[in-house]
C-alpha cells in the first residue's frame, strides 16, 4: 500500500482560477468558538473556520462581513494560512471562478447577498440534508438576478456556487456535494474535499508567506 504524498507549500504564482482556499484556524475568539461548535459537533475538520473562491491567483471571492466581496490573498488576506483544493475538471473551475466573480458583481449592484452569521453558526448544528434540484437551483438563481435578499455565509456560498455550475455542466448538483448548501460548516466541506474524486489537495499557503 502506497503512503500518501505529502502536499507542498504554495506561493501565489501557484493558484489558478477556482481554487477554493479553506483558512486554518487563526485563535482569535471568533475562530475559537467556531471551531469548538464544528468539534462539539464532530462536523469534519474542526481547524477550517472560513472557506473562498479564486477568481485568478491573487483574488479570493468569499462571503463575509461584506457580503459576497473579493479580497486579495498579497493584501486583505495576507494574514491568513489556507489548504488549496483544485478542481480536476478545467470546466468546473473556470465555471466556478466565472459563477463567484457574477455574484459578487449582482451583490454590488444590489446590495442582495449580506453575510449571514446566523446561517453560519446554525450551519454547525444542522443536518446535512440534500442537494437542490435543478429546478430549484434555477429558481434560486433568477431570485439572485432579481436582487432578492439570499443572505450567504461563507462555505454555503462555495457549495451553492459549485453545485450551480455541477448543473450548468450537465452534472447533478448531488454529485459535486450531497448536501443543502446552508447546511455545510466550513469543517464539513473541508472533510469532503479531502475525499472527493473531483477534487485534489493542491497544497497550502502560509500566512504572510505569498
Amino acid at each position: 500500500m502506497s503512503e500518501r504524498k505529502p502536499v507542498p507549500q504554495l506561493f501565489g504564482r501557484d493558484l489558478r482560477s477556482g481554487d477554493i482556499l479553506l483558512e486554518w484556524n487563526a485563535g482569535s475568539f471568533v475562530h475559537q468558538a467556531i471551531r469548538l461548535g464544528q468539534k462539539v459537533m464532530h462536523r469534519g475538520t474542526e481547524e477550517i473556520i472560513h472557506a473562498g473562491i479564486l477568481f485568478d491567483n491573487r483574488y479570493l471571492i468569499e462571503s463575509d462581513k461584506n457580503g459576497i466581496s473579493a479580497n486579495d490573498v498579497y493584501l486583505q488576506d495576507k494574514g491568513y494560512s489556507f489548504t488549496v483544493y483544485r478542481p480536476k475538471n478545467s470546466s468546473i473551475a473556470a465555471g466556478a471562478a466565472t459563477c463567484a466573480k457574477v455574484f459578487m458583481d449582482i451583490h454590488a449592484r444590489t446590495g442582495g447577498m449580506p453575510y449571514s452569521i446566523g446561517g453560519a453558526v446554525s450551519s454547525i448544528f444542522r443536518s446535512p440534508g440534500s442537494a437542490p434540484s435543478a429546478s430549484a437551483m434555477d429558481a434560486a438563481f433568477a431570485e439572485l438576478i432579481k436582487g432578492k435578499n439570499h443572505p450567504f455565509f461563507c462555505s454555503q456560498f462555495v457549495t451553492f456556487v459549485f453545485q450551480f455550475v455541477a448543473e450548468q455542466n450537465n452534472m447533478v448538483a448531488g454529485r459535486m456535494f450531497p448536501f443543502a448548501d446552508q447546511a455545510v460548516p466550513p469543517s464539513q466541506l473541508a472533510a469532503a474535499l479531502k475525499r472527493h474524486s473531483m477534487f485534489v489537495e493542491a497544497g497550502y499557503l502560509l500566512a504572510n508567506q505569498r
